[in-house]
């Protein structure tokens, strides 16, 4: 593709190219042109201030893309730190799907808050140790299946209608997996998995076969009994204080297997190491830094820190310090100058 603005390609990490004067929707062209200057084959990470800005921009990008390439938000949780709720299914359906193609991902646009950026996550071997591929013709038990799909954080339900369920009535087995358009019904014969058809949730009426799925996990973190293993153990480390017998306290309710809401505030709980969004970037990407976004992580860091100390108090769940589950600024943009970069800058008049 030949850029219209002759922007100069990126290069080394080194590489920053100073773009200004940029009013309204010209702001999402020069993004897209940007997208085009690309003599390698690496994608573009734009990132923004916040959310409202990252829909805008992806509206604004998918029309000038022309569907030449992709062009993905990756989604904030959309709760604020700390709260005792959880993100909306369909967003982690989207976030996982995101974090498994990314690595992999060689053109196209991914938009980012810069405060989704801070977030810590999962490693990447997670999402490649628990992702279950389905086939025709496979030997595998249903009652195997089953267990795979609970340690893989899918719940089981009587009428499978949203992401991260599953049914199974007699020789069926009905699941809605993450990051799927559709949900699918598999039919065993004995042992084997005789069929594969997508359904819909409304009619349930099957739709043709198809030969395979691919289950990714139902949650950013692991659930299976090592996982549980290892909070209880980096828990009783954190807090030595505070190990509850309350059935309703954090430890008891993971003790358990059951996942309370707002149990995203202790993903680095679950893993020997984490992770952040620049882990899962090909080593190609460029970024686009778009507006003051070092403001914007000051003043997430403000609200991160208010709501740590308003919410330090409940004893059956003691939270984890801001810097377990955010990067601070200086680190976010320590990674940030690992990539080249274009660096835009919005007018207003």
């Amino acid at each position: 593709m030949n850029s219209l603005l002759n922007i100069p390609p990126l290069k080394s990490s080194s590489d920053t190219q100073q773009l200004a004067n940029l009013v309204g929707s010209s702001q999402s062209f020069v993004i897209n042109q940007c997208a085009e200057a690309n003599p390698q084959k690496s994608p573009l990470v734009v990132v923004v201030n916040d959310t409202p800005s990252a829909i805008k921009l992806h509206q604004e990008l998918l029309y000038f893309a022309e569907g030449k390439f992709e062009v993905k938000l990756f989604p904030d949780w959309e709760t604020l730190p700390y709260d005792h709720f959880s993100p909306h299914q369909d967003i982690i359906s989207t976030r996982i799907e995101t974090l498994y193609q990314l690595p992999s991902m060689t053109n196209g646009i991914l938009i980012v808050p810069v405060t989704t950026l801070l977030l810590r996550l999962a490693p990447p071997s997670y999402l490649k140790q628990h992702t279950l591929v389905v086939k025709t013709g496979q030997k595998l038990e249903l009652q195997i299946l089953r267990e795979q799909l609970q340690e893989a954080g899918y719940y089981a339900v009587d009428q499978v209608r949203e992401h991260g369920e599953f049914c199974a009535r007699g020789s069926l087995l009905d699941i809605y997996p993450m990051a799927s358009d559709t949900p699918y019904r598999i039919d065993f014969f004995d042992d084997e998995v005789d069929s594969i058809r997508p359904f819909d949730t409304e009619t349930q009426r099957s739709l043709p076969t198809i030969k395979e799925i691919k289950m990714l996990p139902a949650h950013e973190f692991a659930t299976d009994k090592q996982a549980i293993v290892n909070f209880k153990t980096a828990y009783s480390e954190k807090f030595p204080s505070k190990l509850s017998t309350s059935a309703d306290s954090i430890y008891q309710q993971i003790s358990q297997s059951n996942l309370p809401a707002g149990i995203e505030y202790y993903l680095p709980l679950f893993f020997n190491d984490t992770a952040t969004l620049f882990d899962y970037f090909p080593k190609q990407t460029r970024l686009c830094i778009v507006g003051d976004i070092n403001s914007a992580i000051d003043n997430f860091w403000k609200t991160i820190e208010h709501r740590f100390e308003e919410r330090g108090v409940d004893l059956l769940r003691p939270l984890l310090q801001p810097i377990a589950l955010y990067l601070r600024q200086e680190q976010c943009f320590k990674r940030l100058n690992e990539f080249p970069k274009y660096q835009l800058q919005q007018d207003s008049f």
